[in-house]
């Protein structure tokens, strides 16, 4: 996945740097960010939104930078690595422009990635608000996925209180009617820390 360009995706691995302005750009665009605590089960909560242009050159391997970074900053706490990880993704924003860009080879070195290669429990996914046109491109997903990864699949749709099943208020950002604050406040305090996301690396802050 690393290092052969036909089985794998290389360019996901190149430059994970925390100070990289074109990382920085996607995280203040709230493309995907990690929400502070756990759940009731120790897990991590990573968010996910479409606020990107998909007409940006190379978003999709600059945003798998920014997923791969992300989760190996996470996987240096030991809770994480025991008890795993619960991502939500918000589709509002999703358009056929944001699809088109996951062919269907892509999307099978992307599960290959991340379900298979990567070393992190996946404990829930949680799509909120998809489209339909998003229904062929779970079709293709489907078919690379494993069983019990499917079954941790959940669509949410309109109402929020099916998603507070899955993850709690008290994490959520307000926007999606939780108590942790605006995203803003969330990704503002990230960025603010990330001198301390590489040990005994100096970076220096905008």
């Amino acid at each position: 996945m690393r290092s052969v360009p036909d089985k794998g995706v290389p360019e996901w691995f190149e430059n994970l740097d925390p100070a990289d302005p074109k990382l920085i750009e996607l995280l203040e665009m709230k493309v995907l960010f990690p929400l502070p605590g756990r759940d009731d089960k120790g897990r991590k909560v990573v968010i996910t939104t479409m606020s990107y242009d998909p007409a940006r050159p190379n978003v999709i391997v600059d945003m798998c930078r920014l997923i791969i970074l992300t989760l190996d900053i996470l996987l240096k706490d030991e809770k994480t690595q025991v008890y795993g990880l619960v991502d939500f993704t918000d589709c509002t924003d999703l358009s056929v422009g944001h699809l088109t860009q996951w062919t269907r080879d892509l999307i099978a070195k992307s599960v290959k990635v991340f379900q298979d290669a990567y070393p992190i429990r996946w404990k829930s996914s949680n799509y909120y608000n998809t489209p339909v046109i998003f229904n062929a491109t779970w079709e293709i997903c489907k078919l690379f996925m494993k069983e019990k990864f499917v079954n941790r699949t959940h669509f949410h749709w309109g109402s929020l209180d099916s998603v507070y099943k899955e993850i709690p208020k008290r994490m959520l950002p307000e926007e999606y009617g939780g108590e942790a604050g605006p995203m803003e406040d969330i990704i503002r305090e990230k960025l603010e820390g990330r001198n301390a996301l590489i040990p005994g690396r100096d970076i220096e802050r905008r």
